[in-house]
């Protein structure tokens, strides 16, 4: 007879979302920040390589590359960059205005908490495509 083990909290009552399940919710939160990432235009300054987003083509508006950022980050990192820019910019790649803030701007007032909480998932979802570079930040 084949038994079948339940997920268990820690108080051992059977959990309402099997493991499965999370990947399967963290596919669709990754899935849906990839629609803010088209929506909010941040591939107007960002590249993603292996995706198809049409290039960054602004001089001086380029940030950078965002393929290999998944596994250097955890998702605080991403939700401040997202929030605060200026908080965690590298300075001295170019990212930098003049006055030694960063040149992303501010999405707070476009965009919605569950946009943030999708972008994030699908920025820590990236990995460089096979035989690619690390990408800056």
């Amino acid at each position: 007879m084949h038994h079948r083990q339940r997920d268990r909290n820690e108080d051992g009552e059977a959990n309402a979302q099997p493991q499965h399940a999370a990947r399967a919710t963290a596919f669709d939160a990754a899935q849906k920040g990839r629609e803010a990432f088209a929506k909010l235009e941040c591939y107007s300054c960002h590249e993603i390589k292996g995706e198809k987003f049409p290039a960054p083509t602004e001089e001086g508006k380029v940030g950078p590359e965002l393929s290999a950022m998944g596994p250097l980050h955890d998702p605080d990192y991403f939700a401040e960059a997202l929030i605060n820019p200026s908080a965690v910019i590298e300075q001295g790649k170019g990212f930098e205005a003049p006055d030694g803030s960063s040149k992303m701007p501010s999405f707070n007032d476009s965009m919605m908490v569950q946009e943030l909480i999708d972008l994030v998932a699908f920025l820590r979802s990236l990995k460089p495509p096979t035989g690619a570079g690390h990408g800056g930040h």
